[in-house]
Order: structure tokens, then sequence, then C-alpha cells
């Protein structure tokens, strides 16, 4: 009796111990895991989609500059083909030609106008800093400034150009009248030969696919 007693013991012992080295599911554990994979993919998700909109916002803003200053150099290369025909115009006129009220009257409107229209040039020069500084990465502010101040510069550009048209249209008029030998007419600005021979190498891949 006493050595089923012992036997019993000892297996009660053995009972305890094998309980004791038996772990418990660590569920919180699990979960949290659970929670921090699920904050990574959304902040992954975030992260990529805060890349995808700044890589529209730069498109946006290049693409913009791009159209803006391609129609403010051609502006601006008007301007100074009227202004260059003005000089010529002006160097051209006799003493006769200077002392009419016209001729008079064109000069003086002229000169009076002319800081405002050299002024675009260095408005210009401050507006390519500006773009150059925020080029690489701009936001949705920038992209609207960008079109806001390119197009009123292109106004300011297009008013100097309606007044030389009507500073050309006197000069024609003084020049009829005095017979002066002088070409008013406005050269043609010349063709960009890198887009000719764009132009050129595409017509020539359609003919060859024809």
């Amino acid at each position: 009796m006493k050595k089923l007693f012992v036997f019993l013991s000892a297996i009660c012992v053995v009972g305890l111990i094998a309980c004791a080295g038996v772990k418990k599911p660590d569920i919180k554990g699990a979960v949290d895991d659970a929670k921090g994979e699920v904050q990574k993919s959304a902040d992954e998700v975030k992260a990529d989609a805060e890349a995808a909109q700044a890589e529209a916002l730069k498109t946006s803003f290049n693409e913009s500059f791009a159209t803006h200053d391609a129609n403010i150099k051609g502006l601006a290369t008007k301007i100074d083909g009227h202004e260059a025909k003005y000089q010529e115009f002006v160097g051209a006129a006799t003493k006769k030609v200077k002392k009419d009220k016209n001729f008079k009257a064109l000069v003086k409107e002229h000169d009076a106008a002319l800081p405002e229209i050299q002024a675009l040039t260095a408005a210009y020069e401050e507006a390519l800093a500006w773009v150059e500084a925020k080029k690489e990465a701009p936001v949705a502010e920038d992209v609207t400034k960008l079109n806001e101040d390119m197009a009123a510069h292109a106004q300011k550009q297009t008013e100097a150009l309606t007044k030389h048209g009507t500073w050309k249209a006197t000069m024609e008029g003084i020049k009829t009248k005095y017979k002066m030998k002088v070409d008013l007419e406005i050269p043609e600005p010349e063709a960009d030969e890198g887009a000719e021979g764009e132009g050129e190498a595409a017509e020539d891949e359609a003919a060859a696919e024809g």
C-alpha cells in the first residue's frame, strides 16, 4: 500500500512538471503583430500615393512652364523685331522728317513706354530663377502661381506688341509721306533647326511606312 502511494505521488509530480512546461498561446502578441503589418501596409500605400502625387505635380509644373516659356520667348522675339525696325526708322529720318508732328509724337510715346517694355526682360529673368528653384519638387500652389504669373507676363508682352503695331502704322504713314527708303517689315523668326530636323525625320518615317 505504501509502495502504491509513492507511485501515485510520483505520477502527480511528473504531471505537474509536464503541465508547467506547456506554454499558453500568446494571443495578444499575435494581434499586435497583425496590427503592425496592417499599419505597415497602410503606410506603404500612403507613401506610394504621395509619391505619385508629387510626380504628377512635377510633370504638370514642368510641362506648363515649357508651354508658357515657348510662348513668351516667341512674343519677346517679335517685340525685339519691332524695336529693331523702329530704331532703323528713326536712324533713317532726315531733318525734315524729324520736324514732322507725327514723328515727334511717335518718338515721345515710344520713349515713354520703352522702360516698361524693357523691364519685361528683367522680370522674366526673375521668373526663370523661381522656376529653377521649384521645378524639382513643386506643390500645387506653385503650379497655380506659375500659370498665373506666366499668363500675366504674356499679357504685358501682348500689350507691348499692340503699341508697337500702332507705332508701325504711324511709321508707315510717315515713310509714305516722305518717300523714305526704309524697310519696316518684321522678319520671320528663324526656324528651330532641331525641330525642323525632327519634322523631316517624321516625314521620312511616314513615307517609308507608306
